[in-house]
């Protein structure tokens, strides 16, 4: 079986909507940590 390693559009489209989530809560995370008046 050859593997197939080729990544295609859809797959680039798919991994940047995730980093686009992860960088999101990261950015919310970041807001708690510096207003931490929040609770």
């Amino acid at each position: 079986m050859g593997e197939n390693t080729s990544i295609t559009k859809l797959d680039i489209d798919e991994i940047k909507e995730k980093l686009d989530r992860i960088i999101s809560l990261l950015e919310d995370e970041e807001k708690i940590l510096l207003n931490p008046k929040q609770g």
